[in-house]
């Protein structure tokens, strides 16, 4: 494998190797780097940040909570952390993964967040208590996302195992098995009327039918490995991004292709604001672009730190979409102001 096998995104984790600033495919048990007690005063806030909150390791997946008023990031240090969106005060820390935190979902009543990651093992909290209420085993690879049904009755999951998994969110029974015909799965997402599942799958993204785990269509466009994928919230489009610097949009019904969005870097996460008139996505460059979802225009951009460290491994709209969340392997968590 090499070292693009181990990129992730909101969709995936990636790990920097701690003599290196490019990603190590053999380092993914070496968790994350504390900050130098040496670390300057933190920098002016760049255009557009409303807050930036610096954690004790990289940051590899965002959540708004379903109300707005819970941040949630999981990180390299093994925890997932709940935060006050406004003002960046830490609420709780969730312990119990024993490995990096690479995936988090709130479930759609804002009640449990599930969490997962390198120690194979998805837990579900009770948000309110932070206690533990269900641990899902059954992936043999670290877990690299998970997405809950629109009406919260299921969990889908998948990583390096390439079996993309339906459990019983309230049970944690295992519903279905699928197989994503890959070397390794990326990311997992519902459809707005939870009847289908997309995943990204190597260079192709597959559609099941969630009542059944029947395969429904394999999107083929993609010249190399496919990190992301989201779906508009009508359902009508689903958006994906790989490393051959492409965004694209497929008709989710006929499984054609909508438009292709050239990106100067490979980008990693993706989201569509909850209206779906936009797109946002983040990766290498780094920087978060907000994209209109008719005509492919850039609305809007924020700069991050440049270099390695600075990429954004995922971005999350808050409910009302004035809000995008990003983390970045720099441990950093920032909250930008989305133009209207």
């Amino acid at each position: 494998m090499n070292a693009w096998g181990w990129l992730s995104a909101i969709c995936l984790p990636v790990i920097l190797s701690p003599e290196s600033s490019v990603p190590s495919p053999t380092s993914r048990s070496a968790v994350f780097r504390p900050l130098s007690q040496d670390t300057p005063e933190p920098e002016p806030l760049p255009p557009g940040a409303l807050i930036r909150i610096t954690q004790e390791a990289g940051v590899s997946s965002v959540a708004f909570s379903p109300d707005g008023k819970t941040l949630a990031s999981g990180s390299w240090d093994h925890s997932v952390r709940l935060w006050e969106p406004d003002s960046g005060k830490e609420r709780r820390q969730l312990k119990g993964h024993h490995g990096q935190v690479s995936s988090i979902a709130f479930s759609p009543d804002g009640a449990r967040l599930a969490s997962a990651g390198d120690d194979n093992d998805i837990r579900i909290w009770e948000v309110d208590s932070g206690k533990e209420r269900l641990k899902l085993e059954g992936h043999e690879g670290a877990i690299l996302s998970l997405a809950f049904s629109p009406d919260g009755t299921k969990l889908a999951s998948t990583g390096e195992d390439a079996t993309v998994r339906i459990w019983n969110a309230h049970e944690g029974k295992s519903l279905f098995t699928l197989d994503g015909k890959c070397f390794s799965a990326h990311s997992v997402a519902f459809s707005a009327d939870g009847k289908l599942l997309a995943a990204a799958c190597d260079l192709t993204v597959r559609l099941w039918d969630v009542a059944d785990g029947r395969e429904v269509r394999a999107i083929e466009g993609h010249t190399e490995v496919v990190w992301c994928v989201a779906f508009s919230p009508n359902g009508g489009t689903l958006a994906s991004v790989a490393n051959d610097r492409r965004i694209r949009l497929w008709d989710v019904n006929t499984g054609r292709e909508t438009r292709n969005i050239r990106l100067s870097q490979p980008n990693l996460s993706l989201a569509f604001s909850p209206d779906g008139k936009t797109l946002a996505s983040g990766g290498w460059e780094p920087s978060i672009r907000i994209w209109d979802h008719a005509t492919g225009e850039e609305l809007q951009r924020f700069k991050g730190r440049q270099g390695v460290a600075g990429a954004i491994a995922s971005i999350a709209f808050s409910p009302d979409g004035k809000r995008l969340a990003s983390g970045s392997w720099n441990a950093e968590l920032t909250v930008w102001n989305v133009k209207k």
